[in-house]
């Protein structure tokens, strides 16, 4: 609707140039080519063509991008589709584990019996002071003190 009305008010501009101007005559030169008492109006209707013209190629050409990824895209969609489909349809392993999954394995102890030769590790990440000396202090921030973080 709006390009309606944008094309309604230069018409009418149009219009109304050549009512004002009826004995307006220029001299234009296209390639070399002079072209001597042409009509304001017919020169002004003219570029207006013209542009029209310039923009739907323009507007095909943009076009036929747009159609071009989309097309990619929905080869990729239809790619993803199938590898998760796929993925969807294999058979659960029970062989197959989380790397970050503890070891539930049972051994037959309990929780911090300590085993000769064996160093009793921690399950959470400790940052301890006894890296200090006699003489340094001991900074004031959050990993000191031995605590699990």
């Amino acid at each position: 609707m709006r390009l309606l009305i944008l094309l309604l008010l230069l018409l009418i501009g149009v219009l109304y140039l050549a009512v004002k101007n009826p004995d307006e005559h220029v001299t234009i030169w296209i390639w070399r080519e002079e072209f001597r008492d042409v009509a304001l109006w017919e020169v002004v209707l003219a570029s207006v063509f013209a542009g029209f013209a310039l923009t739907g190629i323009l507007g095909l050409i943009e076009g036929a991008g747009f159609r071009l990824q989309n097309r990619r895209l929905r080869r990729e969609i239809q790619r993803l589709e199938t590898e998760l489909n796929y993925l969807r349809t294999q058979p659960a392993s029970t062989a197959a584990r989380e790397p970050d999954a503890l070891d539930t394995a049972p051994t037959g102890r309990r929780p911090g019996d300590v085993v000769a030769g064996e160093v009793e590790r921690p399950s959470a990440p400790v940052y301890g002071s006894a890296g200090l000396a006699a003489g340094d202090e001991e900074d004031d921030d959050a990993y000191t003190g031995g605590r699990a973080v």
